[in-house]
């Protein structure tokens, strides 16, 4: 059995139109897919870029965070250093003294008329008995310290 060639060109072109019209079709669906993998691909580095922008800035901020805390730790450290402690220990001292020496002030002012107020063993008896009338409180007061003007 001959096929003529009209025939031939009858059964082919329908054939070859079919095929191109897979093709076309097939390469739609290609192209979509691509398109897609490409907008879902950008959209993931954009978001991958985003993360890591985040976490940098997250890092930043608590490395900030921890030098701050370092700078007040060093600063209240650097209050309370050996010339801040002397000098607080040099005020207390003399706050000390100046109690005393009102303390003792007021002794000699509240002696009786009679006594000498020149006897040194009398102005400490004096101010112990007032501190511990006023206070409760048994001390041992230094009047060596106290001025005996």
């Amino acid at each position: 059995v001959v096929i003529s060639k009209v025939d031939r060109v009858k059964i082919l072109l329908p054939s070859l139109g079919g095929f191109l019209m897979s093709i076309r079709k097939m390469a739609q669906y290609v192209l979509l897919l691509a398109v897609l993998a490409l907008h879902w691909s950008i959209i993931l580095v954009i978001l991958v870029v985003g993360y890591v922008v985040k976490s940098c800035f997250s890092y930043l901020q608590t490395k900030k965070r921890y030098e701050l805390n370092l700078t007040r730790n060093l600063y209240y450290q650097k209050i309370a250093s050996d010339d801040a402690v002397a000098y607080h220990l040099m005020a207390q001292a003399l706050e000390h003294l100046q109690s005393i020496e009102l303390l003792a002030w007021y002794a000699k002012r509240t002696m009786e008329p009679g006594a000498s107020s020149d006897s040194d063993r009398r102005l400490r008896r004096r101010c112990e008995r007032l501190m511990r009338e006023w206070f409760d409180v048994e001390v041992e007061f230094p009047v060596d310290l106290v001025e005996t003007t």
